[in-house]
């Protein structure tokens, strides 16, 4: 099995074959967003030999975007690991939320006085002119 740098490379002489690696980036972005969409397809319907593939395709896409582009997949990589590495935030129902986009409004429950954030842990009822009247955690409902 080849390594990753390798196959990168195979990717990028391929590229430069068929002289796609001075294209329109615009253009090869509309492949990768095509590519991610089939990835998400076989996802859906849970068929991993065609996922793999997907992926692949997805990964040949962006290696040959980061070359029209001057860049450098594996640096590019590095970068968003380097700002993500330390991070803080929480994973709500399967989703990492970075710290600074959680919401800050943290309310009591109305009926048990648990702290709830407004934004993903309640149930609230209004007023006829649109004013929350109540916070209600999703265990009290």
């Amino acid at each position: 099995m080849k390594t990753l740098d390798e196959l990168k490379s195979d990717v990028i002489e391929w590229a430069i074959e068929r002289n796609l690696d001075t294209a329109d980036p615009h253009k090869q972005m509309l492949k990768v967003t095509e590519e991610a969409g089939e990835a998400a397809g076989a996802l859906a319907k849970s068929k991993h030999k065609d996922l793999e593939m997907e992926i692949g395709d997805l990964l040949v896409t962006l290696i040959i975007l980061t070359r029209q582009l001057d860049m450098d997949i594996t640096s590019c990589l590095e970068a968003a690991h380097n700002k993500n590495a330390n991070r803080k935030g929480e994973t709500i129902n399967g989703i990492y939320i970075k710290k600074e986009d959680l919401t800050k409004d943290i309310q009591e429950c109305k009926n048990c006085n648990k702290e709830i954030n407004t934004e993903h842990d309640t149930f609230i009822t209004m007023n006829v002119e649109g004013v929350i009247e109540e916070y209600v955690c999703y265990e009290c409902i």
